[in-house]
């Protein structure tokens, strides 16, 4: 049996005709809108010379939240003792002073997020210290035992420090942004990646 093709052009669409078979390609218009309307394209792609907005706003947060969290556990006695008996209950050797070496990486890595100064290194050891909290202390105390996995999964996203995570990773990849230390640093060093640095 001979199969016979009759392709018909139109403005929206193509199509081409047999015995027995159809198929219809819409796809003209659609390449065509898609390269000649900006907003299409920042809908789909987004706008990278935009980036720097939300790079600064999480890292500047993400500082803040830190570094008050560590200045309360170095210097208000009350939460201080209540770090210091948390690693103890949870079995942590030399618990005095994990307790004001964790306060301390805290309060000075939100200081150092903030100015962007080495930023990345800052969010690899954050990113540690809050995959040791999970480990040890909110998957122990914070999920209710006995749940399905789906159950589970879904209190274990809704932890802030899977937040945390996601958006120290999302900096890693990104970099501090253009209103960081780390950029200038950058330029002095003749370096200007501009995938990367925003």
């Amino acid at each position: 049996m001979q199969i016979t093709f009759k392709p018909y052009i139109s403005n929206s669409f193509i199509y081409a005709s047999g015995t027995g078979i159809s198929h219809i390609c819409y796809f003209k218009e659609i390449k065509m809108l898609s390269q000649s309307s900006p907003l299409i394209k920042k809908l789909l792609v987004g706008d990278r010379r935009w980036e720097w907005i939300p790079i600064l706003v999480a890292r500047v947060s993400l500082g803040l939240f830190f570094s008050v969290s560590g200045y309360n556990k170095l210097f208000v006695p009350e939460r201080h003792a209540d770090l210091v008996n948390l690693m103890s209950e949870i079995g942590v050797p030399f618990h005095k002073f994990t307790a004001i070496f964790l306060a301390s990486v805290e309060f000075f890595g939100g200081l150092l997020l903030i100015l962007g100064l080495l930023s990345t290194i800052v969010a690899i050891v954050l990113t540690i210290v809050m995959v040791v909290a999970i480990a040890t202390v909110e998957i122990e105390h914070a999920i209710p035992k006995g749940i399905g996995p789906l159950d589970w999964m879904s209190w274990f996203l809704y932890l802030p420090q899977v937040l945390y995570i996601i958006l120290f990773i999302w900096l890693m990849a990104a970099g501090p942004g253009r209103f960081s230390l780390d950029y200038l640093l950058a330029k002095k060093l003749g370096i200007n990646n501009k995938d990367q640095i925003k």
